[in-house]
């Protein structure tokens, strides 16, 4: 893991440019409704939980809300504890998500 800089931050977010396109990339998933399957939400959650960095509902590297960062297709974690690259299998074309928050 490579150490993370300290950036300045507005209501726990960094602002930064991995932010932005991180912000840029939720946005379009949202909007596409472009989401992974429960089975992996979970998984990525799990991991989250874990983290010495979540602090719920929050990380508090990149300042997002897990239980809704984890549902986004295109999400990473900033550390890189868990990523996009992963099985076509996870992404759930149904356009429907398979949260209930």
């Amino acid at each position: 893991m490579r150490p993370l800089k300290k950036t300045p931050r507005v209501v726990g977010i960094p602002i930064n440019k991995t932010a932005a396109i991180s912000l840029g990339r939720g946005v379009k998933d949202s909007l596409l409704k472009n989401k992974v399957n429960s089975e992996e939400r979970n998984r990525r959650l799990k991991i989250c939980h874990s983290c010495e960095h979540f602090s719920a509902p929050r990380c508090t590297l990149c300042g997002c809300f897990m239980n809704f960062k984890t549902t986004l297709a295109s999400s990473q974690c900033p550390v890189g504890k868990w990523s996009l690259a992963m099985s076509e299998l996870a992404i759930d074309h149904s356009g429907e998500s398979e949260t209930k928050e």
